[in-house]
């Protein structure tokens, strides 16, 4: 039989995980991370052998991790909140704490369950995006300052080099950048043609203070596309407070279903079911099924 080499498979294991991940000896000394772990983390962050406590937290967050240490050493699941030092942004990890193993030799793993920012002004890395904070030149964005990937998305920018081309593998700068004229405490959204590994994101920027941005590249998928639709539906029901069977009917709308079908679907007479479908297109504000179209998207 065919020894396991369980050491490796842990690895295995411990890099498929997408949240990141931190393993621990009893005394806080850094045994493993996962590549997650590691985007979170400064670059040339040193790692293995690191005491945690002593290297990479803060004087108020050093006695909460020990106690989270101990507890978690002795069987607890513990939830702790730590102000790490050596993180790209400033960020507050939650982390819960696990313990691996019942002997001598037993070990903490403490996974990311969030982060939650020091700054207000700055957003947090989107999970499967990007953040990234560039220099403003006369209103224009041209040189990227620092960036953070994602595990979805790994990217490393080169800093003094144009964010468009950085992030985007542009030659020129984005059509759409939302960079553009932002002022002082401005925000910007935009919608960028395509992103890494061929995504359309929408690109949040915020002025952060003096000559510096925060951007945000999210990306958009059919799941997140169709989940932005139906919010649109629905809070334009609301607006127009249209009855459980003008909602109905509005679907059935939206689904291109033609008179007939809509009195069938209903149960009411063709007759019936234009009215009420004249009834709730003004309701809504549209002149026809054709410019309901223009509201929704």
């Amino acid at each position: 039989m065919t020894a396991v080499d369980w050491e490796h498979l842990g690895v295995q294991l411990l890099e498929r995980e997408r949240r990141p991940v931190l393993v621990v000896d009893l005394a806080g000394h850094v045994m493993r991370t996962n590549r997650a772990f590691l985007f979170l983390l400064a670059d040339g962050a040193r790692t293995h052998g690191v005491n945690v406590g002593d290297e990479w937290l803060d004087e108020v967050s050093r006695p909460r991790f020990d106690d989270a240490l101990a507890r978690a050493g002795a069987g607890e699941r513990v939830t702790v909140t730590l102000t790490f030092t050596n993180t790209v942004y400033p960020v507050d990890l939650v982390l819960e704490l696990v313990r691996l193993g019942d002997g001598p030799s037993r070990a903490v793993m403490a996974v990311m369950i969030d982060a939650v920012s020091r700054e207000a002004e700055v957003p947090l890395r989107p999970a499967t995006g990007f953040l990234y904070e560039v220099s403003l030149d006369e209103s224009r964005p041209t040189v990227l300052k620092r960036m953070l990937g994602s595990e979805a998305h790994p990217v490393r920018g080169i800093p003094g080099r144009p964010c468009w081309e950085q992030v985007f593998g542009r030659h020129d700068e984005c059509p759409e950048c939302p960079l553009r004229g932002l002022g002082p405490n401005d925000r910007g959204t935009a919608v960028s043609p395509s992103g890494p590994g061929g995504f359309s994101p929408v690109v949040l920027a915020a002025h952060r203070h003096g000559d510096s941005a925060i951007v945000s590249a999210v990306p958009i998928g059919n799941d997140v596309y169709d989940g932005l639709i139906k919010a649109k539906i629905d809070h334009l029901a609301t607006e127009a407070n249209l009855t459980a069977r003008e909602r109905e009917m509005l679907s059935l709308l939206l689904m291109g279903r033609s008179l007939e079908e809509l009195a069938l679907a209903t149960g009411l007479t063709q007759r019936t079911a234009k009215y009420h479908q004249q009834k709730l297109l003004k309701k809504i504000g549209a002149d026809s099924r054709v410019d309901l179209a223009r509201l929704i998207l």
